[in-house]
Formats: structure tokens, C-alpha cells, sequence
């Protein structure tokens, strides 16, 4: 998920966005620095995308929750306008949605604000807006709404 987030990164006019290549400490006990996401995790933590769990860990082989994805694509959301020189202020640009499946989901409005900015989010087995070109064509440039 780090890999196929910050490569969407790549292409953002204004930005000078570069992953270490070569790591000197350990950042988590099971991410190997000498493999070739290290540098990406690496990022991604000091970018404030990702953090890692409350024990120290990153799990990079565990599948990743819904509430993870909403929480890392908002704040790749957010990075991506700073590295652009913008406020990093999430806008909506249409009206948000109602899904039947969140209304006591602990990520709920996290949800809720990004299926109004770009329709990142979308309900459970929908396949609509940008969750169906990332699921079906594996593109994720668009997925930090530069739209």
C-alpha cells in the first residue's frame, strides 16, 4: 500500500519528492533496509503519511484495514497539497455520501470526507468513481485528487 500511495506522488509539478535509497537504522523490526520499500516506508513515516503501530511495528505483509486505507489516502492527500505549496486542507468538490455500512464505523467521517473530495471513498463492494480505476487499471496518479 506505501509503494503504491507514494508512487502516485510521482509527476506532482512543483514537487521535489525523492525516496531514500540507501538506510543506515532500522525503522521497524520487520522492514529490511536493504529492501528496496525501506526507503519508501521510511518517507512515508516522516512525511506524517504513515506511522507505524502503537507496539513499535509496521506489519508490512498484514492486509491492510479499511480504516488504515481512509486514514493513509487522506493524509497522502494532504501531503501531496503541501508538496505542492498549498494549504493542506482537504475541499470538498462534491457533495458527500451516505454509506449504509459506516454509521458506527470508527472511521465514519473520515469515510464520509473523502467520498466528497474526488469520491475516493465509496461503499463497501461498490465499484464506482476513483476506487474502480484503481481497482481495475492499477492507477494511482489520480489518486490524490489532482482533479
Amino acid at each position: 500500500m506505501v509503494s503504491l500511495v507514494l508512487e502516485s506522488f510521482q509527476g506532482i509539478q512543483g514537487a521535489n519528492i525523492t525516496f531514500p535509497s540507501n538506510l543506515s537504522i532500522r525503522l521497524y523490526s520487520e522492514v529490511d533496509i536493504s529492501r528496496w520499500r525501506a526507503g519508501k516506508v521510511l518517507f512515508a513515516r516522516d512525511s506524517k503519511i504513515v506511522s507505524g503501530y502503537q507496539d513499535g511495528t509496521f506489519k508490512p505483509t498484514q492486509p491492510v484495514t479499511r480504516v488504515e486505507l481512509m486514514g493513509v489516502l487522506r493524509r497522502a492527500a494532504e501531503f501531496s497539497l503541501s508538496a505542492r505549496g498549498m494549504q493542506p486542507n482537504l475541499v470538498a468538490k462534491e457533495p458527500s455520501k451516505t454509506f449504509s455500512d459506516t454509521p458506527n464505523y470508527r472511521a465514519a467521517s473520515i469515510i464520509t470526507q473523502l467520498s466528497s473530495y474526488c469520491s475516493v471513498a465509496a461503499a463497501l463492494n461498490e465499484m464506482g468513481g476513483l476506487l474502480s480505476m484503481i481497482l481495475q487499471n492499477g492507477i494511482t496518479r489520480r489518486l490524490l485528487c489532482g482533479c
